[in-house]
């Protein structure tokens, strides 16, 4: 982003030159630019050129696909373009993996480095907001990873996007003696995406503004304490990126415990990061730790007619539960189960939704940093969601996103995101590539206890 001072809405001569300009990205969407959301799922197997053809005549009947962010000095603006599958750069079709089994695949480290080269041919200003990665994997099954920019998602909405290229899938899998039918027939009703007013304020009703003007005092209380461990950087050489990687997980029997001992997956998640943390740097029980927790604002009481209905974008604001180790395994999910709870009440998700979209003025779209939004390299926070139940075979979810180049800050993070079906619960986890495998043995080691019952 550009600085020094700049003239008031000197950005709309732009909009008035080219009608697919929307708007400018508000504080709460701009850095939502630099990260894309990954649904990845398993198929019985279908023809990649049928797939592609189907697609591109199909997915622009929905709205959310036709979003793309162009940036005009410097800054994203929500820009419309029809989407378009270009082959080896959004459409990119794998072929190294064809003895792979699907489920060693999603538990084996996989580089999630930034995507810093999906910007339109024609005008590089154009950065597209999706990308597809689809291969033949062995048993006869096709494996397909659909990438979102994260402003046009978060974890929940991502998978109803995802539910539409399902529908493509199934389409040409039932129709697969049908190439005419594949080729031609627009099958998908059109379906409209509409971005909301810039700085998110009018998808909420009936609330206090002045409940904007200061931090949660959650916020506040958050000590600064360094809870993530340096990068084993051995050699000059070495290079760090982020990876995801999967592991798989009974969802019935979790769901029993769940029940039997008033819990919840999200208790889960906490709980093993706050008792790996705990374990790992010898900290006593009473040591508070907290937990940024995206929490969905559209089920507010709050959310206006159109969030409440909206099927796509961001809408997800963060939770900070206190956890507090209570010296027994079945008592701190149940603490921390209590202390989910208690957050939701006071708003604090739909209070950080508006604090970051504050951060850029409207009028001159200069950023003023929040300056009191937890930091996850220098305070005692972590991070984890339990996005929810999902549609699909054996559903997963990953993030695409670049690391701080300057390895000697240490600035990185380490999440964990969860998805289920009725049969599996699909754990990812976001971390450095070379992250303390000390440490790393400790999560893990938490994780398999904790879900593997």
């Amino acid at each position: 982003m550009q600085g020094g001072k700049r003239e008031k809405f000197w950005w709309k001569k732009y909009m008035e030159k080219d009608k697919n300009i929307i708007r400018p990205l508000d504080g709460y969407e701009y850095f939502l630019t630099v990260s894309y959301l990954t649904a990845i799922d398993i198929f019985p197997k279908f023809n990649i050129d049928d797939f592609y053809i189907c697609a591109k005549n199909n997915l622009p009947q929905i709205d959310i696909f036709n979003y793309q962010i162009k940036f005009i000095e410097e800054y994203p603006f929500w820009y419309y373009k029809k989407l378009d599958l270009i082959k080896n750069l959004n459409f990119i079709e794998i072929k190294n993996l064809g003895e792979t089994d699907y489920k060693k695949y999603l538990q084996t480290e996989k580089i999630s480095d930034g995507i810093d080269d999906n910007y339109d041919p024609e005008d590089k200003s154009i950065k597209l907001s999706y990308r597809f990665e689809i291969c033949q994997i062995n048993e006869g099954q096709t494996m397909l990873t659909m990438r979102a920019l994260h402003a046009t998602s978060d974890g929940r909405t991502l998978f109803n996007i995802f539910e539409y290229v399902n529908k493509v899938i199934d389409f040409i899998i039932k129709n697969k003696d049908n190439k005419d039918a594949i080729q031609t027939k627009i099958f998908l009703e059109k379906k409209e995406a509409k971005i909301c007013p810039f700085g998110q304020c009018d998808n909420y009703v009936n609330l206090d503004k002045k409940i904007f003007e200061n931090p949660p005092e959650k916020w506040l209380e958050i000590p600064f304490r360094k809870i993530l461990p340096d990068f084993k950087i051995e050699k000059n050489t070495d290079k760090v990126y982020y990876v995801n990687q999967h592991y798989i997980f009974n969802y019935k029997k979790i769901q029993d415990f769940c029940k039997k001992n008033k819990t919840s997956v999200q208790a889960m998640l906490i709980t093993m990061i706050s008792r790996a943390t705990r374990k790992y740097y010898n900290l006593p029980e009473e040591t508070e730790l907290y937990n940024y927790t995206p929490c969905d604002s559209r089920p507010s009481k709050f959310a206006n007619e159109y969030l409440k209905n909206r099927e796509f974008f961001c809408g997800a604001g963060a939770l900070f539960p206190k956890c507090i180790g209570q010296g027994d395994l079945i008592k701190d999910l149940q603490y921390n189960y209590t202390s989910i709870r208690e957050c939701i009440p006071k708003l604090e998700n739909i209070i950080q939704i508006m604090r970051s979209s504050m951060t850029i003025n409207k009028e001159t779209l200069e950023f003023t940093p929040e300056t009191k939004m937890p930091s996850f390299s220098t305070q005692a926070c972590t991070c984890s969601s339990h996005i929810g139940k999902v549609k699909g075979n054996l559903p997963a979810f990953g993030i695409t996103l670049s690391i701080n180049k300057d390895v000697s800050k240490n600035d990185y993070i380490i999440s964990f995101h969860c998805v289920h079906t009725d049969d599996d619960l699909v754990i990812m986890v976001l971390r450095p590539n070379l992250i303390n495998e000390d440490y790393y043995k400790v999560v893990i080691n938490e994780m398999n206890t904790i879900f593997d019952l």
